[in-house]
């Protein structure tokens, strides 16, 4: 394995910002463990991935699956696979270490906000007039706003589960 494959297990964990927060939010390994075995069981045992464009071995194919105590990082890069088992001790104190109480504090406040505004939404036109009217002054905005929202989370996430080649900052 190589040093990135390491992070990029990880991070593929948290594609998103508020499963990190619900991560973090648990305390001691025992909890993340309790929280990785509800992200395996919601995806029945397997998560899987192919690597983009810009990243390590781009287009293998990368899976997850449960182990006692942690969980098994498989990528299908030519010449041979690599595999790589990871505790969920090993992810506890990688988070601690990159989770800085700023970095922490905007994690929450963008995940908050995101779920907040979400929460927010009012799937139909029947106050205004016409679709048109209700696309124009409600969903138009909503849609703005909630990309703005999530585009902040994804940055207060990269900033504590970052991608293995750094992107450029968008701001």
């Amino acid at each position: 394995m190589r040093d990135d494959d390491f992070m990029m297990a990880v991070r593929g964990l948290f594609d998103d910002p508020a499963a990190l927060l619900d991560a973090l939010d648990r305390e001691g390994v025992k909890a993340l463990a309790s929280w990785g075995a509800e992200l395996f069981a919601q995806h029945d045992g397997l998560l899987s991935f192919r690597r983009l464009a810009d990243e390590p071995d781009a287009g293998a194919a990368a899976r997850w699956t449960p182990t006692p105590g942690g969980f098994r990082y498989e990528v299908s890069a030519a010449p041979r696979p690599r595999t790589l088992e990871v505790s969920w001790g090993e992810v506890s104190v990688y988070l601690a270490d990159r989770a800085t109480p700023v970095r922490y504090a905007r994690l929450c406040a963008t995940a908050t906000a995101v779920r907040e505004h979400s929460r927010a939404y009012v799937p139909s036109f029947a106050p205004f007039r016409t679709p048109e009217v209700w696309s124009e002054v409600f969903c138009r905005p909503w849609s703005r706003r909630v990309s703005e929202l999530q585009l902040a989370a994804a940055c207060a996430r990269d900033a504590i589960v970052p991608a293995a080649i750094p992107h450029p900052s968008l701001f």
